[in-house]
């Protein structure tokens, strides 16, 4: 007779590393990710379910499941699914997921959690399960609005020319078709240069930014790497190549040194669409031309600017100098490279929703 289901699930948290105390100790109601695992080890855990119960925990169920009770019900029904359901649910999309039209262009968004909105808008050549377990830390206080950049993900290819600001305009749309008056915006990398012209681009929708591992412009190391990367794309070099060509660049040396978390890593992107040569080229494009230099000063919401201490693709001192250009900036650093979002998750939710809470208490005075 198989063990109860919340037993399974411990077993294979132990399994993929986790603290076999901790784990028999930890209550079915709190957060998995929080509690018991890791950034990469919570991912770890996904695949490992998907294994032993052979099934498919899709992005969009993954985001929403952050307790055991929450994989023990999420896993139950699977099972208990006809063969073909897996496949009629994905084709047909789950509730809070859906593709907006501009243009002419599909934009893929996904809604999570409850709470204040926040958008979340992602790096260079990533689609949506890049935020991985930051969601899930996020999405008990926030309603977190992800958005597949164009060239990305499940969104339609990028606009010509691609520009941070035209980007911009595609996540002004979107809160448009949500009807959201106003929003907070989390923006990583190129996500966090498209932050910034969208608060420029409307002021008044924009509560409050959190800029993560990004800058007013970006500096000659970042702009040499990003032009090998397209060159290494239009080549024709292999999605697996590629990737560990970038792992170098974007994790800190604690991660680097695991060898484990970073076939996790690569098993991860391997599950998730690779960015096609002229999107990223297209993407890159954008990230190259953006300036907002002689323009920060007009963004006047406040805004918390993050960075990896040991990030080498975009040095911490860019951000802070993004920081101090910024009439509200303030500007924090966090262990790991430039993936530190992943590297420090619990840390980095902490201080976000710290920062997040404090601006709106703010705007009430």
């Amino acid at each position: 007779m198989a063990a109860p289901m919340i037993d399974q699930l411990r077993e294979l948290i132990v399994q993929v590393g986790g603290n076999a105390q901790t784990v028999h100790e930890l209550d079915p109601e709190q957060a998995v990710a929080h509690n018991a695992l890791d950034s990469f080890g919570f991912t770890a855990f996904i695949v490992a379910i998907e294994e032993r119960f052979a099934i498919r925990v899709s992005d969009k169920s993954s985001v929403k499941l952050r307790s055991l009770n929450d994989f023990a019900g999420y896993v139950e029904a699977q099972l208990e699914r006809p063969a073909d359901a897996g496949t009629r649910a994905a084709n047909s999309g789950a509730a809070g997921a859906s593709d907006f039209t501009l243009d002419g262009v599909p934009l893929h968004y996904e809604i999570v959690g409850s709470g204040p909105p926040l958008l979340l808008l992602n790096g260079i050549g990533l689609d949506l399960s890049a935020w991985g377990p930051l969601v899930h830390e996020l999405c008990g206080e926030r309603q977190l609005v992800l958005l597949d950049t164009r060239g990305s993900g499940r969104s339609g290819p990028p606009p010509e020319p691609c520009t941070t600001a035209r980007l911009a305009a595609d996540a002004l749309a979107i809160l448009d078709h949500l009807s959201l008056d106003s929003v907070d915006v989390l923006g990583f990398s190129l996500g966090g240069l498209v932050a910034q012209e969208l608060a420029i681009l409307a002021p008044k929708r924009i509560h409050s930014l959190v800029l993560a591992a990004t800058a007013a412009r970006l500096p000659g190391r970042t702009r040499h790497a990003l032009d090998a990367w397209r060159r290494l794309l239009l080549a024709g070099v292999e999605a697996d190549t590629f990737r560990r060509e970038q792992f170098a660049w974007v994790f800190g040396p604690a991660t680097l040194e695991n060898g484990a978390l970073i076939e996790e890593a690569l098993t991860t992107l391997a599950n998730s669409p690779a960015p096609s040569a002229r999107c990223f080229s297209a993407q890159a494009d954008a990230c190259l031309a953006h300036d907002t230099r002689e323009r920060a000063s007009h963004i006047d919401a406040p805004a918390l600017v993050l960075a990896g201490e040991d990030d080498v693709l975009l040095p911490a001192a860019e951000s802070e100098t993004l920081a101090e250009l910024l009439p509200q900036g303030r500007f924090e650093r966090h262990p790991g490279g430039h993936a530190f979002l992943s590297e420090s998750t619990r840390v980095v939710a902490a201080s976000v929703l710290r920062f997040l809470g404090s601006a709106r208490e703010a705007m009430k005075d």
